[in-house]
């Protein structure tokens, strides 16, 4: 791979995790004679069709329906969509083949293990390969694979804003914990208390102690754990020192507008940080809808659309909306069956590109059927979507526009062979 230096050619992925499994049948839902189809398999689950904000695209989807629209509340993700800033990946999930109804059913294929789990298929979202769960995420090894661009970086390149992630784990890399609020030193030490002589008083005892020479490695690992936090909270903090809040994110006030807001801002402070190629992870959860979802459902998929409008504002007024793709994933998709209340956990499902790279409005893969069980020739059984694109092809393509040769994607995902290399959504 031919790597580049300097933040010229500054790239950003941000990765936005659903976390519980998001229905992504009821996110991109047919507006055309097709509705009657999917508001017969969902039964109680089914919007209003007149509710629907409909998304004008370039071209009609491959696969079942000509038109579709996003759930009421998306506002923001619709003119994404409609101005070409946005596109719908479709059935979407983890693959270790291209599976059929006919090889599911023979079991005349490999799956991906524990299927419908949460924990197994939030980790083989996250890895190189569908066939096991790995210690390392694919972007984290895509990360490795750039460290050249970021030689002068005072802070890693890849940063979580929630709970740590496979998916930005390297082999020699973890990534950075960054509050959604800002770099926070150590309390009791960092001189800003109600007492703070004592609390600098107590730095200097701890600093002497985490720089002596410790006898046993594990002294010695857990002081260099100490210092490099220290050193990438106030190198955050200096670099960010001046850059006012985004002004996009006015009048949000959730988790995820919060995380966002902060991967806006330590973009914004990239030359200061002197990042070529950074990483990002949010998290929005509460997806497990089992039950009330149809309670539960619309506040997330408003709240994600309206966060990621005001993050995809900020790339634009920074002018790096070029340079900066944000990309949903989840544990999995839900049954197109009802169970009452709300629906139980899937396999494949409708994913988000966002950014200015984003070939957009389009929808990029096949929509699945979303006829009932007996005539779907897509159903695994239940109502569960067997996907027919694969985790490694939506990975690939982003890897492919972020800078890495075809040699250095066949390494990050040693499974790809088994499917498209490019989706063709990216510039």
């Amino acid at each position: 791979m031919a790597a580049s230096s300097g933040i010229g050619d500054y790239k950003a992925l941000v990765c936005v995790f659903l976390a519980g499994g998001n229905d992504g049948f009821n996110m991109v839902v047919p507006t055309d004679s097709y509705f009657s189809t999917y508001a017969a398999t969902r039964a109680s689950l089914a919007n209003e069709q007149a509710s629907l904000l409909a998304l004008s695209a370039a071209a009609p989807p491959a696969g079942e329906g000509e038109a579709y629209g996003l759930h009421a509340g998306m506002e923001g993700l619709q003119s994404l969509f409609n101005s070409g800033n946005a596109a719908v990946l479709a059935n979407v999930g983890t693959l270790v083949v291209p599976t059929s109804q006919v090889a599911y059913r023979n079991g005349s294929v490999p799956l991906p293990p524990h299927l419908f789990s949460h924990n197994d298929q939030q980790a083989l979202w996250q890895s190189p390969s569908a066939s096991a769960v790995s210690q390392q995420g694919w972007l984290g090894r895509v990360m490795e694979l750039v460290a050249a661009q970021n030689t002068q970086s005072l802070l890693p390149s890849a940063i979580c804003l929630s709970d740590q992630s496979l998916l930005l784990t390297g082999s020699t890399q973890l990534p950075y914990g960054l509050s959604p609020y800002g770099a926070v030193l150590m309390n009791a030490i960092d001189g800003v208390g109600a007492q703070p002589s004592l609390e600098l008083a107590r730095a200097a005892v701890f600093n002497s102690n985490t720089h002596a020479v410790a006898p046993h490695v594990f002294e010695r690992t857990y002081n260099d754990v100490h210092i490099r936090a220290q050193q990438f909270a106030q190198a955050h903090i200096n670099a960010t020192a001046g850059i006012a809040s985004p002004p996009e994110f006015a009048g949000l006030t959730s988790f995820l507008s919060a995380q966002l807001g902060m991967v806006a801002k330590t973009i914004e402070a990239r030359a200061a940080i002197g990042a070529g190629r950074q990483a990002f992870f949010v998290l929005l959860g509460g997806f497990d809808t089992h039950d009330a979802q149809l309670a539960t459902q619309p506040g997330l998929l408003a709240d994600l659309s309206s966060s990621l409008k005001a993050f995809h504002d900020a790339t634009v007024r920074m002018q790096v909306a070029d340079q900066v793709t944000a990309f949903t994933i989840s544990d999995f998709g839900r049954t197109l069956s009802s169970n009452g209340d709300g629906s139980d956990h899937g396999w494949g499902s409708h994913h988000l590109v966002v950014g200015g790279s984003v070939i957009g409005q389009r929808y990029y893969g096949t929509m699945p059927s979303l006829a009932s069980e007996a005539g779907n020739p897509d159903d695994a059984g239940r109502g569960r979507i067997i996907p027919t694109t694969s985790v490694d092809s939506y990975a690939a393509t982003l890897a492919r526009w972020y800078g890495l040769s075809e040699s250095d994607i066949d390494l990050v995902l040693p499974n790809l062979a088994e499917f498209n290399r490019d989706l063709g959504f990216m510039a």
